[in-house]
């Protein structure tokens, strides 16, 4: 009696089992290949179609395994993708905010330019009025050394501007490289699943070869026991 509901409590959890699949993307083809490969146990092909059997169950082991690396390979690659479009977009932030800053010191230098011309123009009114060179000088010397010394300032802040646009337009690319690779990683992983789709069709397949080879060589057994007996 016991026995009895042991083997029924196993039956009910096989026929449960057999509803589920393993599969998260090909649910169906994962199911009919186990289907396939269950019914051509229960037909016998263990002991009469034992090598396609076993092709069968390899064929759906290798499947299950590229779901499972594309799966991972996706994850993997969609987490690039959106880290890599975060750094293009920083990127582009950092050359807005650059190139406005090079904007305003270039500005900056076209006023000590303006500053610089005018000084040499008021010495010039100034040596026309009489005044010599020393005379000139002690009264624009100062001005005309802070303009100065502010002019090799503001192009020497260019020159690192300029660097550094040329560091942020480096790090923009790389992260464009990134987007593409990411895009590529993701555009593979969709073509092992494909794979994987068609080796659970054909597991399916050989399961069912497994299971018609089985019912030959039981035909033939047969067909072979009448001869002997006539």
């Amino acid at each position: 009696m016991q026995t009895r509901f042991v083997q029924a409590l196993a039956l009910a959890a096989a026929a449960l089992a057999g509803c589920s699949s393993s599969s998260k993307h090909f649910p169906e083809e994962s199911r009919d290949a186990e289907h396939a490969i269950d019914h051509a146990e229960e037909s016998g092909a263990e002991r009469h179609a034992r090598l396609t059997l076993e092709s069968a169950r390899e064929t759906l082991a290798n499947a299950r395994r590229a779901e499972e690396a594309a799966t991972r390979d996706k994850q993997a690659a969609q987490k690039q993708l959106e880290q890599a479009r975060a750094r293009a977009a920083r990127a582009d932030q950092r050359l807005e905010l650059v190139a406005r800053k090079k904007q305003d010191v270039e500005d900056q230098k076209k006023v000590q330019e303006i500053a610089l011309d005018r000084m040499s123009e008021r010495a010039n009114e100034l040596k026309a009025k009489g005044l010599d060179d020393a005379e000139i000088h002690r009264l624009l010397d100062t001005d005309e050394a802070l303009a100065r010394a502010r002019l090799r300032c503001n192009e020497a802040e260019l020159a690192s501007i300029e660097k550094e646009l040329e560091l942020v337009s480096l790090e923009k690319k790389d992260a464009q490289l990134d987007q593409d690779a990411a895009n590529a990683r993701l555009a593979t992983a969709d073509q092992r699943l494909e794979v994987s789709r068609a080796l659970f069709q054909r597991a399916q397949e050989q399961a069912r070869l497994a299971e018609l080879e089985t019912e030959e060589t039981k035909r033939a057994a047969a067909k072979s026991r009448i001869t002997s007996a006539s």
